[in-house]
């Protein structure tokens, strides 16, 4: 074989090499992005949970204390 046409060979599996790689890259960045967002999903999830657990743990203690002065007061 003469030298062009090793060349061409060798262009060919580089070219083919940062086909795979283009496409792994691209894979991983699509992966990245669903985590990102089941994240993201989670997180909300959590906080407004914990808004609940707050609001409701309010109205409990004010409750509580409403009934305290009323037996106090009687």
């Amino acid at each position: 074989m003469s030298e062009c046409q090793e060349d061409e060979k060798v262009e060919t599996k580089e070219g083919e090499h940062d086909v795979k790689v283009e496409q792994e890259l691209e894979e991983i960045k699509e992966r990245l992005t669903q985590i990102e967002t089941k994240l993201e999903q989670k997180s909300t999830s959590k906080r407004i949970l914990k808004y609940m657990i707050i609001i409701f743990l309010s109205i409990f203690f004010l409750l509580f204390l409403i009934g305290i002065i009323q037996f106090v007061s009687a």
